[in-house]
């Protein structure tokens, strides 16, 4: 029983016999049943239709079927005249001489419809077919295998999708199993991967994202990263370099719409991160220290092994710009919870120097006031300070001076452990 067409099973024959069809290989003997080609009457193949072998290959019968079991001849390198509509995966489209030409899988129909869900290459237009039409025209056959991603291949499927019938991207999930991309001498930009996505029409559902990247985690794991980015400047030989920017990851964002409103029901940012944890999910650290928390947005500073005087900075936001100036915030922290401890904690772990805040007012713009308290909180504490191991007095040094001056504002402070209110006297001038 042959495994396929008329070609033997395994090891039906010995190693080193030579199984050839027609003209070296070029005409294929395939059975009825294991072709899809355009509907007949009868279900059968007739005299030059075009066809799918199998899954992949492509061809175009020389012989009439009247039965499953008869084997066909199939010329799959042949140039013939064939219908082809003239049709890409957006609608209406001419054909023209050299475009590639696809096989519907299903209906054997010959188009420009490229979606690998649907169609399989076939072979190359050698005639012109206006938008919209059907009409025969001479078409080159050749197989051009279609990296399809099942779990034996490593390839890319192409799914086009159209605006009025959207296909979701990726049929199978072995893509791909690696790229490796290798960068010579450049004189311009180079992109190892460049993804351009230009909306055509309202998006009413749904959303676009150039790169998704999910992660569904149910067993132990080592690490899980959606997007690692790494850059290393390591020349082979130490050397000068001239280099404009270095960015592990960069997200931009602009904005022209110019007299118009854009209605956000969320939000815009250049990088975002969501944190979300179910209640009873606990998180235990593995080791005492830094680790085993929970964090929004990291940055790890303790690599730089070299002085840079100052500007070596875990995180710059620089505002202003443009034309007119707007009111903004470089940090805005908003607590929406009786358990948040703190908008902002500073630990101090290093040697005794150093800044918890550092203003430095002196670029010729001049805050209005270094810090501003706006709200309706009462009985709140403008400052507390908790003392050091009980030495309050010499780790915070307070002046005990009788001031003979009349104060017209003050602001209450708790030492921690105090039971009395304190208050700092501020003095008119």
């Amino acid at each position: 029983m042959p495994a396929f067409g008329k070609y033997p099973i395994a090891d039906a024959q010995d190693p080193g016999e030579e199984i050839s069809s027609g003209n070296e290989g070029r005409v294929l003997g395939i059975t009825e049943s294991d072709l899809v080609h355009p509907d007949h009457t009868d279900g059968f193949v007739n005299i030059g239709d075009p066809a799918v072998i199998g899954v992949a290959a492509v061809g175009v019968a020389l012989i009439d079927s009247e039965s499953d079991s008869k084997v066909i001849s199939m010329d799959t390198e042949g140039i013939f005249n064939l219908d082809v509509a003239a049709v890409d995966d957006d609608g209406n489209s001419a054909v023209a001489g050299g475009d590639p030409i696809y096989i519907n899988k299903t209906t054997g129909v010959l188009s420009k419809i490229s979606n690998s869900v649907t169609n399989i290459p076939f072979g190359y237009a050698l005639g012109i077919v206006g938008a919209g039409l059907t009409e025969a025209i001479a078409v080159k056959v050749h197989f051009d295998p279609a990296l399809l991603g099942g779990t034996d291949q490593k390839g890319l499927d192409h799914v086009q999708g159209t605006t009025d019938d959207p296909i979701a991207w990726g049929v199978l999930g072995e893509h791909v199993k690696s790229n490796v991309f290798t960068v010579g001498v450049l004189t311009d930009y180079i992109n190892y991967e460049r993804i351009h996505m230009l909306t055509t029409d309202d998006i009413t559902a749904g959303g676009v994202y150039n790169i998704y990247s999910r992660q569904d985690i149910k067993h132990d794991i080592q690490n899980m990263i959606g997007i690692h980015a790494l850059g290393y400047v390591t020349p082979a030989v130490a050397a000068d370099l001239s280099i404009n920017q270095i960015l592990g990851l960069s997200g931009q964002v602009y904005i022209n719409n110019p007299g118009k409103t854009i209605t956000l029901s969320d939000q815009i940012a250049a990088v975002r991160a969501t944190m979300d944890q179910d209640a009873t999910s606990a998180i235990t650290a593995s080791v005492p220290g830094r680790n085993g928390r929970v964090i929004g947005f990291s940055c790890y500073m303790n690599g730089l092994e070299h002085d840079n005087g100052g500007d070596s900075i875990g995180m710059l936001i620089s505002q202003g710009g443009g034309g007119t100036s707007y009111p903004d915030y470089g940090i805005y922290v908003e607590m929406e919870s009786a358990n948040a401890l703190a908008g902002i904690k500073i630990v101090q772990l290093a040697v005794d120097g150093g800044y918890g805040i550092d203003f430095e007012d002196s670029g010729g713009f001049y805050s209005t006031a270094l810090i501003r308290y706006n709200g309706v909180n009462a009985h709140g504490y403008f400052l507390t300070l908790t003392a050091a191991s009980g030495a309050e007095d010499t780790t915070i040094p307070f002046d005990t001076a009788t001031c003979d001056q009349t104060a017209d504002k003050r602001l209450r402070v708790r030492c921690e452990g105090d039971s009395a209110d304190r208050y700092i006297y501020l003095y008119p001038i």
